[in-house]
């Protein structure tokens, strides 16, 4: 029987009472895990799609002259996928996957998502990682609970 699953992260309050409610109950959810990794990954290929209406409402435009800028420069990208680097991190294979028995930790390392993420003084906050919208996160929950209650993903 497992000590207690790890489940933390913005946007994701329903879903964490869900697993609250059964962490008792697991011993290894490792492929749980591993669906809810590509869940994520899906959802922040949305988010990217939708310019962030997915999870935080929008992001805000680019500045007049980076807009006019980076349309010179990258003609045709949206916000925060100038490069890829970023998008590739968040809802490709580039970011972080590291799944246990009893946790899942996904995300990025690019250094500078922090900024986006929160903004500066100079930029406003695009949150990358937003609010999870509460019928994804009762999803995620039905994937948790077929393993819990019926032993099988």
């Amino acid at each position: 029987m497992a000590t207690g699953m790890i489940f933390s992260g913005e946007g994701f309050d329903t879903f964490a009472m869900v697993l609250e409610r059964f962490q008792h109950q697991a011993d290894d959810i490792t492929t749980v895990w591993d669906q809810l990794a590509d869940r994520f990954t899906d959802l922040q290929s949305r988010n990217f799609d939708s310019q962030g209406a997915t999870m935080s409402g929008g992001w805000s435009p680019l500045s007049p002259n980076y807009a006019k800028w980076k349309a010179t420069h990258h003609p045709g990208k949206k916000i925060l996928d100038r490069g890829g680097d970023l998008r590739e991190s968040l809802a490709g294979k580039l970011g972080i996957r590291e799944l246990t028995r009893t946790s899942m930790t996904v995300g990025t390392q690019i250094p500078y998502a922090h900024y986006h993420q929160y903004g500066t003084r100079h930029m406003p906050a695009r949150r990358l990682i937003g609010d999870v919208p509460v019928n994804e996160q009762l999803e995620w929950a039905k994937v948790l609970q077929k393993h819990l209650v019926e032993g099988v993903v």
